[in-house]
């Protein structure tokens, strides 16, 4: 098959920025093993016109015709002309913003075979941070993408989403017509099974947090637990890695550890390379991420590959890829799965050291959750979910 993958694609594969690129990287290289590829790369405010050549892949790059996020349409003629000439089987979206939102209604347009994939609801996210930090270029924030990303639902014939909490929400929604929406996860690189543990899971214990350096990803409330963590466990670290795209959240991290009594067991690890991040995997002896909210989380899945038992908060799609052991009895979510870590409301700084308290000390229930993680992160191996989205490519819409 000819297949055009058009969303977010690493600048620097060393240094993937984000889940939504991890994704696209991820889908178009397991793609390119059987079928030709072409990925197109969200037009970019700082970027500039190229066409690279990966050894199974070639990759399409735009400068947008003006200065802010949104000018990406700008270029959707240029997009449209080229995928005219390509004439794909496939045409896969990734995103709900205005600019994928005209290029899907071109593309069903056109009669190919058109599939999206929701990256997260825009809608709630936008949402909790204004009710984290109300500011006018929020408020606009919320109203325009909101706006873009329903029609695009409502457009949309069919759909995939990576946990049924996406599902649940978007019927939700109220909106006027809901697609046909498919419940697939977003996959995780191979490297992150072939992790082999270091002789420090065993000699330290390090608690691995990985996402941005961002209000959403909880970081303050996560040092917080850690200072009651110290109390309890003396010789445990702290490593919080991930790219550092929120200034002011990073500076009140600085200033927090500043002060904290125990600034020398805590590291930030901001906008590191990948061979970096996989050696602090095989470090680590827990993973841990107080979020505000996920539709997934593909660090969970990352974490869970590489053996780590997992504590995290009870929101949005987490609970769908982490099963936690307090839960395993009782949550319908949990049928058939097995237990991988503990979970936790957000905000609730105590029960989230207490979990990360239980994972560094009960050693017996340690070892069950670290050897049902990696069970469990099978689940999430590309070459399985390519194949589901390659037999939706060729479905009838």
């Amino acid at each position: 098959m000819k297949i055009v993958l058009v969303g977010p694609y690493p600048e620097d594969i060393s240094c993937i920025k984000g889940g939504t690129e991890s994704s696209v990287y991820g889908l178009a290289h397991e793609l390119a093993k059987r079928h030709n590829v072409i990925v197109i790369d969200y037009p970019r405010v700082d970027g500039r016109d190229i066409e690279e050549q990966e050894p199974d892949i070639k990759v399409l790059r735009y400068r947008t015709y003006g200065r802010h996020y949104e000018d990406a349409v700008s270029r959707l003629k240029d997009i449209q002309t080229f995928i005219t000439s390509f004439a794909p089987d496939a045409v896969h979206i990734h995103g709900t913003h205005r600019f994928c939102y005209r290029l899907y209604k071109w593309s069903r347009q056109q009669n190919y075979s058109t599939m999206l994939t929701v990256h997260g609801l825009t809608e709630v996210e936008k949402r909790n941070a204004l009710r984290h930090r109300f500011t006018l270029k929020g408020l606009y924030q919320f109203v325009r993408q909101s706006y873009f990303e329903r029609r695009l639902l409502e457009a949309a014939d069919r759909c995939i989403v990576d946990t049924g909490y996406v599902k649940n929400a978007i019927e939700q929604y109220g909106l006027r017509r809901l697609p046909k929406m498919y419940v697939i996860p977003q996959g995780i690189n191979d490297r992150y099974f072939n992790i082999t543990p270091s002789p420090l899971r065993k000699e330290k214990k390090i608690i691995l947090s990985v996402g941005t350096m961002s209000t959403r990803k909880g970081r303050m409330q996560l040092l917080q637990a850690f200072d009651l963590v110290c109390k309890q466990v003396r010789d445990a670290e702290l490593i919080i890695a991930g790219v550092n795209k929120d200034k002011g959240t990073y500076s009140q991290m600085l200033d927090y550890i500043a002060a904290s009594p125990d600034k020398e067991r805590i590291r930030l690890c901001p906008d590191i390379p990948q061979d970096e991040l996989l050696r602090l995997y095989a470090e680590a002896r827990v993973f841990a991420l107080h979020t505000q909210e996920e539709s997934q989380g593909i660090v969970f899945a990352e974490a869970m590959a590489a053996g780590l038992p997992v504590a995290a908060t009870r929101v949005g799609g987490v609970p769908y890829v982490i099963n936690s052991a307090d839960d395993a009895v009782k949550d319908r979510l949990a049928i058939g799965r097995e237990a991988t870590g503990l979970l936790s409301r957000f905000n609730d700084i105590d029960a989230m050291a207490h979990n990360i308290v239980r994972l560094l000390t009960d050693e017996s229930f340690y070892s069950s959750l670290a050897d049902a993680a990696r069970r469990e992160a099978i689940h999430y191996k590309w070459s399985r979910i390519a194949e589901e989205i390659t037999n939706l490519y060729t479905q009838n819409a």
